[in-house]
Formats: structure tokens, C-alpha cells, sequence
């Protein structure tokens, strides 16, 4: 003769589900019974492994926007100079040099990026303006440092940067903001002139691979203006 429980309707034997009188305390525990079939089982267990992966890449993406918040400062509105400098220290360092020095104290120049291959130390003097261009003083300051370190160096380079017009968004600045003279003179004098947004560029083209290291020296070593991006 069949026990009690054998003549029992299946779902009243188990526990999580039998004994609930609520319809959706019901629903609730035939869905927590379904879980257990292979064919649902399987895609809980990947939403899982997704929810996992996509909360790592989330945690991810919120770190390296913090390792590249450089490029948004050296770009960016109203940067004072002090960030602007520091911002750069990071440019150069994260673009692959690896002897950088933010100096700027005791009026010195501003950072040092030594070149260990070829013996060369490039001089950089970093400024932001809210004008469309800046003054000739500027632009040849970093000379004035030359001197004092060609005694130590096999080569010593000269190398000023501008973040200029910073009261617009970089999209909306002009792309050649130095005069024929200021580019002449870096020309005669061993140095070379630089926006800001032309090194955003370049750092963009090296990191996608369309350009190496040892070109993007070679670029920013070269006398007068350096230009990665042209609208013309």
C-alpha cells in the first residue's frame, strides 16, 4: 500500500514550494526550482560570471580615466600653470620616456626629459594663456637655460609648450598660434614651439601605433613649430 507521501501531489513534497497560500510567494519558489534545470542553471550561472566581469570593467574604465586625466588637463579650461606642468611631468613619462623631472624652481625651466640613447636633455618651459598667441619673451625663454647645461650634456634641446586660448574648448582654438618670427627664431636657436593640443595628437598617434617613440623624439627635437594634426 503507497505511503501518505506518495500520494502527494509532486511540488506539495518539497518544502520550497508546498504550504504557501500567497500567489506570488508561489511564482517566487517555482522560479527558485527552475533555477536548478540545466538549461536555466547554465544562463544564470553566465549572467552571473557577467554581472562579475562587467563590474570589474566598470572599476577598470574608473582607473584608467584617472591615469589619463592628464590629457583632459593639458587641454583643458582655465588650467593654471603649476597643473598644467604636472599634468606634462605624467604626458611624458606615460608616452614612454622614462627620466623626467618636473624642476621649475629658482627659475629654472619647468621639466627635464633626459634622452639616454642619444645624450640629449631637452629643456621645457610650460605656460597657458588665455590670448590666441603669446609673446616673443616667451616663446625664447627656455633658451636662457641653455648654458648652464651644455657643459653636461653631449645635447641640449629646448622645447616651450602652450596651452593658449584656454578660456574655449581646444576644438574651437586656432591650430597655428605662434608668428613667422617666433617660428624663425626657434629655428636659428635650437628649439622648437608647441601647442598642447598638437601633443595631445601626437600622444594618440604613438599609442595607436601609427607613430614610435623614437619618431615622436625625433619630432619634438626638430627646430621651429611641431605639428601632428593639420586642418589644412
Amino acid at each position: 500500500m503507497d505511503s501518505d507521501e506518495s500520494r502527494k501531489p509532486p511540488l506539495a513534497i518539497l518544502p520550497s514550494v508546498g504550504g504557501h497560500k500567497n500567489k506570488n510567494n508561489m511564482d517566487n519558489n517555482i522560479q527558485n526550482l527552475t533555477s536548478i534545470l540545466p538549461e536555466i542553471k547554465t544562463l544564470i550561472d553566465r549572467k552571473n560570471s557577467l554581472k562579475k566581469e562587467s563590474n570589474y570593467i566598470t572599476r577598470r574604465l574608473k582607473t584608467l580615466t584617472k591615469k589619463y586625466e592628464f590629457l583632459n588637463q593639458i587641454v583643458g579650461k582655465n588650467i593654471k600653470d603649476n597643473v598644467l606642468e604636472r599634468a606634462l611631468t605624467d604626458f611624458f613619462r606615460q608616452i614612454g620616456y622614462t627620466n623626467v623631472k618636473k624642476v621649475g624652481i629658482n627659475g629654472k625651466e619647468d621639466i627635464q626629459i633626459i634622452i639616454e640613447e642619444s645624450e640629449t636633455l631637452i629643456l621645457v618651459e610650460v605656460t597657458g594663456t588665455k590670448k590666441k598667441t603669446t609673446n616673443d619673451d616667451k616663446t625664447r625663454q627656455v633658451t636662457k637655460h641653455f648654458a648652464d647645461n651644455r657643459n653636461k650634456h653631449k645635447k641640449v634641446r629646448g622645447l616651450f609648450i602652450v596651452n593658449h586660448d584656454f578660456e574655449k574648448i581646444y576644438s574651437e582654438r586656432i591650430i597655428h598660434p605662434f608668428s613667422e618670427d617666433q617660428i624663425k627664431y626657434a629655428k636659428d636657436g635650437d628649439y622648437s614651439l608647441v601647442t598642447t593640443f598638437q601633443l595631445l595628437v601626437g600622444f594618440i598617434i604613438l599609442k595607436t601605433k601609427q607613430l614610435s617613440l623614437t619618431d615622436f623624439t625625433e619630432k619634438i627635437t626638430k627646430n621651429g613649430e611641431i605639428i601632428f594634426y593639420k586642418n589644412d
